[in-house]
């Protein structure tokens, strides 16, 4: 039984039994919370509910696949068509890490890890973790899939911002729920924390889709004020949950390179080749584990 066949039965048990609305068994308090506080805000940062310890061998894969040049390029805010690395692409990144990372860190502003669940095999009990299940499942209202995942890191230097620093709103669905844990650990706006504008996922200017892509910080202080802009700084271990739908934007560090493990969810797939995970680490997971990771394409060879 394939990853679609299974989690599709587990869905429908899930409809027989009345459980589709209710969460894998009882969210505990932390969730609900969360599901409170993403509903009113847009955002929520829960404190130290991430092992540490699985973070930690995140970042040492996240670190060996840098250093064997297991990299993309950051295509960001382009069409999901436009999004695959070319060849070309990617053997430049690869060239830039022989001189090494100083020099990708000067012409880059930031690279992905590429196939992260594979080159960071750790990081899939994080982001499958019961914490992250029940929030999602908590906001959807019903059984959500992790789509896109991402090991993200950004560099201080002097290129200009990208789109991903500047404000923005992701209007691709009607609920876009996104979890973002630092793998380094981001104090002060110095090491480039996310930016969450509170409420924006519910209230938007008029005409805000006909707007260019990015908004400037003039345009959405105008529009919602000085206090509604949140400044997400965390520790490794802290896990920050938003719908960005809202407008958003990641501060570009100045101080020392930051890395980042991301997931995006949603109720169907998107454009694209899907994110590969290993068998292994599909085989690991519980029923409501592999039910999120229906969109997964499943690597035998990991």
């Amino acid at each position: 039984m394939g990853v679609m066949d299974e989690s599709l039965r587990f869905l429908f048990d899930q409809r027989q039994a009345g459980l589709r609305h209710s969460g894998f068994g009882s969210q505990d308090g932390l969730a609900r919370q969360a599901v409170r506080d993403l509903r009113r805000d847009g955002y929520c940062v829960l404190r130290d509910v991430v092992d540490r310890s699985a973070l930690s061998r995140v970042r040492s894969e996240a670190e060996a696949a840098l250093g064997d040049g297991r990299i993309m390029p950051a295509r960001v805010r382009k069409p999901l068509r436009e999004q695959e690395a070319d060849a070309g692409d990617v053997a430049r990144l690869r060239q830039l890490m022989t001189r090494g990372e100083e020099e990708l860190a000067r012409e880059e502003s930031m690279v992905y890890i590429a196939d992260p669940l594979v080159n960071c095999p750790s990081a899939s009990s994080v982001l499958f973790s019961d914490i992250v299940l029940r929030i999602a499942h908590g906001y959807y209202g019903c059984p959500a899939a992790l789509i896109s995942p991402k090991v993200v890191r950004s560099y201080p230097n002097d290129l200009p911002e990208s789109s991903a620093n500047r404000f923005h709103a992701d209007y691709q669905h009607t609920r876009f729920l996104k979890f973002f844990v630092y793998l380094t650990d981001v104090p002060t706006v110095a090491e480039g924390p996310f930016c969450f504008v509170a409420g924006s996922h519910r209230r938007k200017p008029r005409r805000w889709r006909g707007h260019p892509l990015t908004w400037s910080p003039q345009e959405i202080t105008g529009f919602y004020g000085d206090a509604a802009i949140r400044v997400l700084t965390g520790r490794t271990g802290d896990l920050v949950v938003a719908d960005t739908r809202g407008f958003h934007r990641g501060v570009k560090p100045w101080s020392r390179s930051r890395t980042m493990l991301k997931v995006s969810t949603g109720l169907r797939p998107w454009a694209g080749a899907p994110a590969p995970i290993p068998a292994s680490e599909l085989a690991r997971l519980n029923p409501q584990g592999r039910a999120a990771a229906r969109y997964f394409s499943v690597d035998q060879s990991a």
